[in-house]
């Protein structure tokens, strides 16, 4: 029987992925402009540059177009697509709004930094407001992630964090 899911939420990335399906029309349209008609350019690359650039933008933006939250008994899971960290409960000090300012991580992106003295991952889309799951000790790192139920995650999780320290 699977874990029991006490909070889940999509946050959708939609300005990445704009990017990348453009990019990847870009690419087709390149494609066929030189299948039909000859060589683009003075020094063409070749039709296959031109598959794999389309095949790999629709990949990254599809990859890339959702930030997902799970939270069960057990632990707090965020996936950025592909790539996700889990943090046990019994890891977990504290879940809070993040108080830096927002040109730190203003940015969709996965990145490492520095919240409240603790070391986090950050999973940011643009806009919406950010939440710290900040672990005890240095170590596992913490997590921070954008949301757009900020008050609903924080009072679930902090039920959570509760529950398993008892």
């Amino acid at each position: 029987m699977g874990k029991q899911i006490f909070y889940r939420e999509t946050v959708p990335a939609y300005f990445l992925s704009v990017i990348f399906l453009a990019i990847a029309c870009w690419m087709g349209v390149t494609l066929y402009q030189q299948i039909n008609y000859g060589p683009v350019g003075a020094k063409p690359a070749p039709s296959s540059f031109y598959v794999v650039g389309m095949i790999l933008a629709l990949l990254i933006g599809l990859n890339f177009s959702a930030i997902r939250i799970r939270l069960t008994h057990d632990d707090v899971h965020v996936s950025y697509g592909v790539f996700g960290k889990t943090l046990a409960w019994t890891d977990v000090a504290t879940c809070e709004i993040d108080s830096r300012l927002g040109a730190r991580y203003d940015r969709w992106a996965i990145r490492f930094g520095v919240t409240n003295g603790h070391p986090v991952i950050v999973y940011n889309t643009f806009g919406g407001t950010r939440v710290a799951f900040l672990a005890k000790g240095s170590k596992p790192r913490g997590m921070v992630v954008a949301t757009r139920n900020p008050h609903e995650l924080i009072r679930v999780a902090n039920e959570l964090i509760s529950m398993n320290r008892g």
